[in-house]
């Protein structure tokens, strides 16, 4: 029997189960079920985490995460497995632009997501776009439309600044970059002007955007894509 058998979610909590957890979708999950049941998931190769209690409303990982009660090494494999289970669906795992976790939001519909790991930045919730990975602007947060106008990706690469870095090898690229395999957005951080795409783990030059096993020494920097 796998896991994937297991009674995981219960439509309310019973007074003799106390350790069930109510998610966001206000049904319940059994944590101390829960790590056996995500992690079969990631054996089967899924990349999703729906609640079976609810029609095709699927658990964000950063929830998942925090009720499962991981061990750091645990995980960090479990992380591993879930981007490797999402490079055929790049858009169903981001990382939050502020500390890099790894996050999903609950509905394709919704643009607006919030970061858990990030409450009390600047003494308030963090909440970014999903198109974008910019910070949300406004009190919005159920809106499905982004506040920064030049929102589209194609718009947002042609309308970043350049990196003003002298020394560095990623001075004059474009701030924002598509990655060349699975054209997720990301922005350069500092450091050497290879990348690793969060998504899809393909290594690549910031500057040319060439694999790096392709890329020379003295590569020339690849404009962004220009809105025609």
């Amino acid at each position: 029997m796998t896991t994937r058998r297991l009674k995981v979610f219960y439509e309310r909590k019973a007074a003799r189960r106390s350790q069930l957890q109510q998610l966001p979708c206000s049904h319940y999950v059994d944590v101390e079920k829960l790590k056996e049941w995500i992690l079969d998931s990631l054996r089967q190769g899924l990349c999703s985490f729906p609640c079976t209690r609810c029609n095709g409303i699927r658990v964000p990982w950063q929830t998942l995460r925090h009720l499962a009660a991981f061990t750091q090494e645990e995980l960090s494999s479990a992380e591993e497995s879930l981007r490797t289970n999402c490079r055929k669906h790049p858009d169903e795992l981001k990382q939050c632009p502020r500390c890099a976790r790894l996050v999903q939001r609950s509905s394709s519909e919704v643009l607006c997501v919030e970061c858990p790991q990030c409450p009390g930045w600047r003494e308030k919730d963090f909440w970014f776009c999903w198109n974008c990975r910019r910070e949300w602007k406004g009190s919005n947060t159920l809106g499905v439309t982004c506040p920064h106008s030049d929102c589209s990706p194609l718009l947002l690469l042609s309308s970043c600044n350049l990196i003003e870095r002298l020394n560095s090898k990623v001075d004059g690229c474009p701030s924002v970059r598509s990655c060349p395999r699975c054209s997720v957005l990301m922005s350069h951080k500092g450091g050497r002007n290879y990348m690793i795409c969060p998504s899809c783990n393909y290594h690549f030059c910031y500057r040319c955007l060439q694999s790096i096993d392709l890329c020379v020494d003295a590569c020339n920097i690849l404009p962004n894509p220009r809105v025609p």
